[in-house]
């Protein structure tokens, strides 16, 4: 996205890295509820890597903070089961560092997606500033439904989500 942004001249951009805490310790096992989930794939297996290696993440995290300075960190652990924290933490940040005179969208997205910022920048010539300013974008859930097994990665308990469709 950084490229397609120094492309680009309809848009002004900056980024910023959200993460939270490394993981302690339980490599790619969750306790969901009293039901152990085992993450599969790539993301299970770098839990795994670093599983016990919480000081040498903090390290390179920390490294990173002070090259850069566009790291977000966040009091929770960052995993799969905690999108809510971080969902909330980067609105607050948005609150209180993004004035409306300096910023016309505030958008997240994660590492797994990509924007197109030409098409970004036609849609926000489109919206009026006001309705940009008070509103939030994106696809709405309807008809999803809850995964309710515990074999699932995505498994939500009833006490989490008791309704079978969001």
């Amino acid at each position: 996205m950084e490229n397609e942004a120094s492309g680009s001249s309809q848009l002004k951009v900056g980024v910023v890295f959200s993460i939270g805490l490394p993981r302690k310790h339980g490599g790619r096992i969750f306790d969901r509820e009293g039901h152990l989930i085992n993450l599969p794939g790539a993301s299970g297996d770098l839990l795994e890597k670093y599983d016990g290696r919480e000081a040498e993440v903090m390290a390179i995290i920390n490294e990173g903070i002070k090259k850069d300075g566009d790291i977000l960190l966040a009091d929770y652990e960052d995993t799969y089961y905690n999108l809510t924290w971080k969902t909330v933490t980067n609105y607050r940040w948005m609150s209180a560092f993004c004035q409306p005179k300096n910023v016309k969208l505030f958008m997240t997205i994660d590492d797994d997606h990509r924007a197109n910022l030409s098409m970004v920048a036609a849609f926000l010539n489109r919206i009026p500033q006001h309705t940009r300013r008070n509103s939030l974008f994106g696809y709405v859930a309807r008809n999803d439904y809850a995964y309710q097994s515990p074999r699932n990665k995505l498994y939500l308990s009833y006490r989490e989500f008791p309704w079978d469709r969001m």
